[in-house]
């Protein structure tokens, strides 16, 4: 049947043996397993407050043109920034999409109210507020501004960037931090992390691990037990993916 509680456009067939058509914008990975024992999958990271931001992974409906943290396609928020030029500010979120709004003037603010945005120019940075939603800081004042934290309130989680602009941990205000290992651009692990001399090291067993084909997809996500997703493209495309029960996922692309 189809997908329930969501818009027309965004509905979805799933079926066990047949091609599933998927037309719509994104397709979201289910919860990560950092924090639940012998689940399984790609995207939910907490360091333990109830109010953070999760790392949800997205394909947007042309995964094949970016090749990111990810591999081919897949969006992060670690991937979210603003692109300020004389007259306007373009915010690039999560799911890939770009949402416009004015300038503001200095220790003003600006609105998108479509999505419910309000833009707050501050010194050294700009700052991102929705509802029921973290605010986030940009650092810079104009051309490409980066994330530099999301906060809520008095606490935050702050992103460390390596000297190749990458992020390589997340610090959060009351203690947690998480090291995001690479190979190249592309993370291969997560899990916790404590800083020394030299930055930051895992201190545990990573939360999970991602592996990627020779044309940079990603091909599987696991956890510590080493049970999670495979992920099988076409020229790049998402074609099936397999839960950790072994249940396949079918995906038809317009394009091809």
């Amino acid at each position: 049947g189809r997908e329930k509680n969501l818009p027309q456009d965004r509905q979805i067939r799933r079926r066990q043996t047949h091609p599933e058509k998927r037309r719509h914008l994104y397709q979201r990975l289910p919860d990560q397993p950092s924090h639940r024992r012998g689940t399984a999958g790609a995207d939910r990271f907490q360091l333990g407050r109830p109010a953070e931001p999760a790392l949800d992974a997205f394909l947007p409906q042309r995964p094949a043109a970016l090749d990111l943290q990810l591999g081919h396609g897949w969006l992060t928020p670690l991937g979210e920034w603003l692109e300020v030029s004389d007259e306007a500010v373009t915010f690039h979120d999560r799911e890939g999409r770009t949402l416009e709004l004015p300038l503001p003037e200095p220790g003003d603010y600006s609105l998108n109210l479509p999505e419910q945005l309000r833009l707050y120019r501050e010194a050294g940075h700009f700052r991102l507020v929705g509802d029921g939603q973290p605010e986030r800081l940009f650092q810079g004042e104009h051309g490409r501004c980066r994330l530099q934290r999301w906060q809520n309130g008095a606490e935050f989680i702050e992103l460390v960037y390596d000297l190749q602009g990458q992020v390589q941990a997340l610090k959060a205000s009351w203690g947690k931090t998480l090291l995001i290992q690479r190979d190249g651009q592309h993370i291969v692990a997560i899990g916790p992390a404590r800083f020394g001399e030299t930055g930051p090291a895992l201190t545990a067993t990573p939360f999970v691990r991602y592996q990627y084909s020779g044309h940079g997809d990603l091909i599987a996500a696991l956890d510590p037990l080493e049970h999670g997703e495979a992920y099988a493209y076409r020229n790049h495309m998402i074609s099936r993916r397999t839960l950790a029960t072994g249940f396949n996922f079918h995906f038809e692309w317009d394009a091809y």
